[in-house]
């Protein structure tokens, strides 16, 4: 979650000026479930790590993404329709001793206007030091991301828009370096599941990529894109020429491969276009061509 980095599975930071942040919470992201004109119910954990006592606010705040890395975009306080203007938290404020924790329980209360689909936003556990130098106000604020979904007749689509090597064609070495590129055009969150299939010239599968990090899986917001990274062969880098030739027979890479995306349960496009490319291991190569010499040589020696 590089980078929605790997990004939608973490804690959002925003700090002001001082590198100390006084406070964290657990889970760093929430999924909830309601009907239109329903009710649901969550909670997360707030935890003071300062060595004083602090009090905390909080606020909401929608969001959406920027870009194919998994940025965030933060919409203004002031824009509540949607999600931000269907929670409602069970405090607007807690003071916490060093150390200590509390739940802070939330409701989603969608209106029974509230249309079929996937809303996000984010609760903002604000913290304000009024003893910075010269008298300047220090803020921090640590966030938690709510992911909810309005039950009802949802639109999923999600297809594959780009897929290509990060790298030259022909290479004398792995690892190999694939981007894919996946659109969510539906009204869901998406959670996409799929691997990059590696195939051998005579069309026997190599090795597949899993498409998520099973740490930190990937989310698509509705009508936004998202870019995964995958390496084939990353426990060869840097491993000198003797632990290369090692990963250039275990197994043996060598020749034309084939390489394309496969998404499980896709509604559209199920897999990408293939990709090819040369795999040319000059460790094995000169190592195999330094045999046949010196078993040439040794066929002479054995004439004379």
């Amino acid at each position: 979650m590089s980078g929605f980095t790997r990004l939608f599975s973490f804690i959002l930071f925003a700090r002001l000026a001082s590198p100390v942040f006084a406070m964290e919470v657990k889970p760093p992201t929430l999924d909830i479930v309601a009907a239109p004109g329903g009710l649901a119910t969550s909670v997360f954990v707030l935890r003071n790590t300062e060595i004083v006592q602090e009090t905390y606010t909080f606020t909401l705040q929608g969001f959406r993404a920027n870009g194919e890395d998994g940025r965030q975009t933060f919409l203004p306080v002031t824009e509540t329709a949607g999600l931000p203007n269907w929670l409602y938290l069970n405090r607007s404020t807690v003071t916490l001793k060093p150390g200590e924790s509390a739940p802070i329980v939330f409701q989603l209360r969608p209106p029974k206007s509230a249309a079929p689909g996937a809303y996000q936003a984010v609760v903002f556990a604000n913290h304000e030091d009024k003893h910075g130098d010269n008298g300047v106000a220090l803020g921090s604020r640590v966030g938690v991301l709510v992911f909810a979904t309005i039950t009802g007749d949802i639109k999923h689509s999600l297809r594959i828009t780009a897929f290509e090597r990060l790298g030259a064609r022909v290479v004398d070495r792995l690892p190999m370096a694939f981007s894919a590129v996946l659109r969510n055009d539906g009204a869901s969150h998406e959670l996409p599941q799929g691997h990059v299939a590696i195939s051998n010239v005579l069309g026997q599968l190599t090795t597949t990529l899993d498409l998520q990090n099973s740490t930190t899986p990937l989310r698509i917001v509705p009508n936004s894109s998202r870019r995964f990274e995958l390496r084939w062969g990353d426990e060869c880098a840097e491993q000198g020429f003797l632990g290369e030739l090692r990963c250039e027979w275990r197994p043996f890479t060598f020749g034309i491969y084939r390489a394309r995306v496969v998404l499980d349960g896709a509604m559209e496009a199920a897999s990408s276009d293939e990709l090819r490319f040369f795999v040319i291991p000059w460790r094995t190569l000169g190592l195999v061509l330094l045999m046949i010499l010196l078993f040439m040589a040794g066929r002479r020696l054995d004439r004379h």
